[in-house]
């Protein structure tokens, strides 16, 4: 597998978290899109949005990462560290600084639940039906976001392919 074909297996994973968001929201209409930043970005998640992330590659010794190696044509393989985060939207504070109040919190607490298993499951269910090595590293809910965007990340590690490309 190729670092192209990282990027399309990404977009496939993307589209399986959408079409079990979908499945547990069929109101949620959110945008899906790749970043190519290194950093997940936290921009138009009012509306809604599933968004994948490569943060690195590099190569290994064996999967799942017994020992990282610094010669790529002397590894094993090469893997890739990737994010899939779901944004929606919650504004903190009110105009006037006032708190919000514990029904609102309630909800976005169960919002962010919701999507973050939707995401997970979803992305769980398409690799299981992959040909690719995978490790779970963990998922995150997002803590005091700017801008009102409440969600997670989850980040798991992909094996992306195997020799040196110089033959």
């Amino acid at each position: 597998m190729s670092q192209l074909d990282v990027v399309n297996v990404m977009r496939d994973l993307l589209e399986c978290a959408r079409a079990e968001v979908q499945r547990q929201d069929n109101t949620w209409d959110g945008r899906l899109c790749m970043n190519p930043y290194s950093v997940p970005t936290r921009d138009d998640c009012c509306g809604g949005q599933i968004q994948g992330t490569i943060v690195r590659y590099f190569s290994f010794d064996t999967f799942p990462l017994d020992q990282i190696t610094s010669t790529p044509c002397n590894a094993f393989g090469m893997a890739a560290d990737v994010v899939i985060s779901i944004y929606d939207c919650f504004t903190g504070m009110g105009q006037h600084g006032q708190p919000r109040d514990c029904v609102s919190l309630d909800n976005a607490t169960d919002l962010v639940t919701v999507q973050a298993a939707a995401v997970w499951n979803g992305v769980l269910c398409c690799l299981n039906e992959m040909d690719i090595d995978w490790l779970f590293r963990s998922q995150l809910i997002l803590d005091n976001e700017q801008g009102g965007c409440i969600g997670s990340d989850l980040s798991l590690t992909l094996g992306v392919g195997f020799g040196c490309p110089c033959g």
